[in-house]
């Protein structure tokens, strides 16, 4: 009698400590263990003891993979906005403009020739009777007036062979009067000439009291 006692109240224990088992618990038992739950029912003739032997297989737990990070680009936060720092964004550079070619005008040169210069002589004679013996007086000059590149010139009281030699380059104008005084006997004439490096370029003559010659011209 009190072997049946004994195994009832083993199975009333093993019962009351399964049921306090919280679910989670009874759904999952210790990973690798096993549990052996023997059951005795009471001693008798006729009785067989069965031992049931209950292996509770290990929970796999199954980790999730590592998942790489993701890395996300943020753009530069703009100037006065947002927390990050300002970017300045280098300017965009051009390529350089080709070279501008400059043409530098050439100066002309103008050659100047020089017109030749030529020695000049100027000539006033006042005479009597000029290649012919005869008698007479010539009054005095009264006085010779010229001009030449440098410029006009006049002269009073010379003598009666006068003549102004100078240097003039071709195409210079040259002018020259002589004037005679009142008086003279005979038969008398005062003449006036240009003459170009040697040679005669111009010859005039006037005869009597107060006679005027004049030459003028272009020198060659």
């Amino acid at each position: 009698m009190r072997g049946k006692r004994r195994a009832l109240l083993a199975v009333v224990l093993a019962l009351v400590v399964g049921g306090c088992a919280t679910p989670s618990q009874r759904a999952l038992p210790k990973v690798g263990r096993s549990r052996t739950t023997t059951t005795s029912l009471p001693s008798d003739a006729n009785t067989t003891t069965t031992v049931v032997s209950t292996t509770v297989p290990p929970t796999v737990s199954t980790v999730p993979p590592t998942t790489a990070p993701v890395r996300t680009t943020l753009p530069p936060a703009q100037a006065g906005k947002g927390s990050g720092p300002a970017t300045t964004q280098p300017a965009a550079t051009s390529a350089p403009p080709p070279p501008t070619q400059v043409t530098v005008p050439v100066p002309m040169v103008t050659t100047t020739t020089l017109a030749p210069e030529h020695t000049v002589s100027l000539v006033i004679t006042a005479q009597v009777c000029p290649g012919a013996p005869c008698t007479g007086t010539v009054p005095p000059i009264a006085d010779i007036t010229w001009s030449t590149p440098d410029g006009e010139q006049q002269v009073t009281g010379p003598p009666l062979a006068w003549t102004y030699g100078f240097q003039a380059p071709s195409g210079s104008f040259v002018d020259v009067i002589g004037s005679l005084e009142q008086g003279g006997t005979g038969n008398f004439f005062i003449d006036c000439a240009i003459v170009v490096d040697g040679a005669t370029f111009q010859f005039n003559r006037s005869v009597g009291p107060y006679a005027q010659v004049q030459c003028s011209g272009t020198i060659p």
